[in-house]
């Protein structure tokens, strides 16, 4: 993933990495084509694919860019997928005309001579931009474990009232949330998702759906979340009589997440409103723990245990126990 796509004439090189330069300098992850060694097809999918993959375009505006048919098509797709943009006008010259209307209502850094005399310009737009930037969070986790109960919780989230909730569980609570639609292989499958705001002014798109088996690559390969809430949950084994979760099932979820290059992992093991086996839980977390190790994701150094249930009912200590879920999202 990249923080920056940098959208250029090469005539316009010398100038523009001067500014990647300094971008690169403040910890940003830019991506840039310098050399322009890619041709054909090959090179239409490099670049989409790198558009797709950042958080927003930089257009380096100039009588060069703008009479560019690659510079055209990139920010035709940057638009297309709803990419912020911010323009820097190296001369006077006006957007090429197939683009106009996208960028003439952008506010835009003008080029005075130096990289220097509009670095603190740049800095602030792209600061302000990453704010708006919703990352997009999925629940995963077997059917019945709870995530649904669990994503309304957080959807009803504010900073204002801290862990509170704005009511209680109730049987209606998947059109509580934003109704989307995903088409996966030609077929229309529901996608429940929800812009939840975060101390410090943190947003994220957290993404909902229903059991949809063999499906479910394909919907995260459309979504490209940059986080998955893993939700385990203790079932009643009908051999021993025991609670105890599905180990297989969440190797499944952790392989899924790390196969569709999903690069954080924040787990729950749920219903423990219905469980007091403290040794079953810590064997759990255990379990859980080694398999986001074998993985390759950091392990969890919470208790990882609650109860989404219990939480939206607005019992104070299973709205304590979910806080840690809060502050990971905040770190996205």
């Amino acid at each position: 993933m990249y923080d920056v796509f940098i959208s250029y004439s090469r005539k316009d090189l010398e100038i523009v990495l001067q500014y990647v330069d300094f971008l690169e300098r403040h910890g940003l992850n830019v991506w840039i084509d310098r050399k322009g060694i890619y041709s054909g097809d090959k090179f239409k999918g490099l670049i989409t694919q790198a558009i797709i993959d950042s958080d927003m375009v930089l257009f380096f505006s100039s009588a060069n860019s703008n009479a560019s048919s690659w510079v055209e098509k990139e920010i035709s797709v940057a638009v297309h997928m709803n990419k912020a943009i911010i323009p820097i006008k190296l001369d006077q010259s006006n957007y090429n005309v197939e683009f106009l209307m996208d960028l003439v209502n952008l506010d835009f850094v003008l080029y005075k001579g130096s990289v220097e005399a509009t670095s603190d310009m740049i800095l602030k737009s792209i600061m302000h931009n990453r704010q708006s930037i919703a990352p997009n969070v999925v629940m995963l986790g077997a059917p019945c474990s709870g995530k649904t109960t669990l994503a309304l919780y957080l959807s009803r989230l504010t900073p204002a009232n801290g862990m509170k909730v704005a009511g209680n569980y109730n049987a209606t609570m998947n059109y509580e949330i934003e109704n989307a639609e995903s088409i996966i292989n030609g077929k229309s499958r529901n996608v429940w998702q929800k812009r939840i705001e975060l101390w410090d002014y943190k947003n994220v798109t957290l993404i909902d759906f229903g059991p949809l088996e063999h499906d479910v690559p394909q919907v995260l390969s459309i979504l490209k979340p940059d986080c998955a809430i893993l939700v385990a949950s203790y079932e009643r084994n009908d051999d021993t009589w025991e609670y105890e979760i599905d180990n297989q099932e969440l190797e499944y979820n952790i392989s899924l997440a790390k196969e569709c290059g999903i690069k954080k992992i924040i787990p729950l093991i749920n219903k423990m409103d219905m469980n007091d086996d403290d040794e079953g839980i810590k064997r759990s977390q255990e379990f859980f723990n080694a398999m986001l190790k074998k993985y390759g994701y950091p392990q969890c150094l919470y208790s990882m245990s609650g109860s989404a249930l219990g939480a939206i009912n607005g019992v104070p200590e299973w709205e304590y126990k979910l806080e840690y879920i809060v502050t990971e999202l905040g770190k996205i």
